[in-house]
């Protein structure tokens, strides 16, 4: 039987990340790929927005570990207002290393995280040509959010789904934003394109153009396009990585769902080793790089979509050290 260990008495300095999405109250739902279910629309879903709430100042009440968070809600940040005094709220617990979200950066965000420390928030902002209804103010306006989140300190990461209709025009984005010090990475399209289901129905050249595009994340390549399973991988996950829903209930992560418990039980056992993943399929960023082999090679910074390579010679056991 796997070791556990008690994580509201666990007082070591081995940071822990939580990823736990604050439902949605509204999205502009403008992106064609969008793999949320459009019946979310504009609910306001308050009972489970103040369940979360609950339960994230409970995790930040009760878990002592340094913390990496990634919290943003499912609609996008900016369209979401009520979700910033929380954020802040976050930020103000010292033992928060980093509060990340993914964020489209189609309205000025200065004015959400003023008064923040940047250095302790992270953002993925993602590159959505086709949400930009003049494709040439669309462009400048998103320029102007990256460039001034990377000016003042925030740790920035920018993402590209590569869709059909778009995958050609990666590496243009890329080379923009990478020359002025920004990284930029990608996603295997998933979702619907022309009655057509993706990433199954990329042709062999675009399969191609896709395995070019992440020839640097071939991690993310191989358990994207499924080409490998997770299913019998040693994973960080349940140990120095959890999901919590709205309501408490704490997973290892999206796709294994065996119940660890509640951030509201007495107690809650977290496993003292890598556990054997169950799952069959890993094809998240912020899931696939807490796999061991992963780990041994890679950094996560605390953004949900940032990773570096590790000196060479340096052997990681944590995802964030």
């Amino acid at each position: 039987m796997a070791n556990r260990i008690n994580v509201f008495a666990d007082t070591t300095d081995q940071p822990l990340f939580i990823i736990s999405d604050a439902p949605p109250s509204s999205c502009n739902y403008r992106c064609p790929y969008c793999f949320y279910h459009r019946s979310i629309g504009f609910e306001p879903f308050e009972d489970q927005f103040q369940s979360w709430i609950r339960a994230m100042r409970a995790a930040l009440d009760r878990i002592r570990r340094p913390l990496y968070l990634c919290i943003g809600p499912r609609g996008e940040p900016v369209e979401v207002e009520r979700w910033w005094p929380v954020f802040r709220e976050v930020l103000s617990h010292a033992h928060v290393r980093r509060a990340a979200f993914v964020s489209n950066l189609s309205r000025p965000i200065a004015p959400f995280i003023e008064g923040l420390d940047p250095e302790r928030i992270g953002v993925t902002g993602t590159i959505h040509p086709s949400q930009w209804k003049d494709k040439e103010l669309g462009f400048a306006a998103f320029a102007e959010n990256v460039a001034y989140l990377h000016r003042i300190g925030v740790k920035i990461v920018l993402n590209y789904v590569l869709t059909p209709y778009q995958i050609d025009d990666y590496p243009r984005y890329k080379a923009y934003f990478e020359e002025r010090g920004v990284p930029v990475t990608c996603n295997l399209f998933r979702g619907v394109h022309k009655g057509k289901e993706y990433p199954e129905s990329y042709s062999p050249d675009e399969w191609a153009i896709v395995k070019r595009h992440m020839s640097d994340i071939p991690y993310d390549y191989l358990f994207q396009s499924k080409e490998r399973s997770p299913l019998g991988n040693r994973c960080t996950a349940s140990r120095h990585a959890i999901n919590m829903e709205a309501d408490g209930s704490v997973f290892p992560c999206y796709f294994v769902r065996e119940r660890l418990g509640s951030i509201f039980d007495e107690e809650l056992m977290l496993l003292d080793e890598n556990m054997v993943c169950s799952a069959q399929e890993c094809v998240c960023k912020w899931s696939i790089p807490l796999q061991e082999e992963y780990v041994r090679d890679y950094r996560h910074v605390g953004n949900i979509h940032q990773i570096v390579r590790r000196p060479a010679g340096e052997i990681g056991t944590n995802p964030f050290l």
